[in-house]
């Protein structure tokens, strides 16, 4: 699969869920890994257990408490944590 096509990664126990075009497939690494890999094409952290291709972001949506939700390019929506909020301000 290319990687300009994986919307969203989140961790799952000692795997990740790799998601693309509505698919999901469970690989065995850890978030940490795969966001090195993932860096340089534009992946970002919104969650201590999720990465986002920032491309496939349509929109943040900021709620009361800090947190926010990211729509991605899929319809998902995907809550982000306020700590990692700085990773997808333009």
């Amino acid at each position: 699969m290319p990687v300009d096509e994986i919307e969203h990664v989140a961790a799952a126990a000692n795997y990740v869920e790799i998601t693309w075009r509505g698919q999901t497939l469970l690989h065995r690494a850890t978030l940490t890994a795969i966001e090195s890999e993932l860096a340089a094409a534009g992946f970002v952290r919104i969650h201590r257990s999720r990465l986002v291709r920032r491309d496939a972001v349509r929109r943040v949506v900021t709620l009361k408490s800090g947190d926010f939700d990211v729509e991605m390019a899929s319809g998902a929506m995907l809550r982000g944590s306020r700590r990692y909020r700085g990773n997808v301000e333009d």
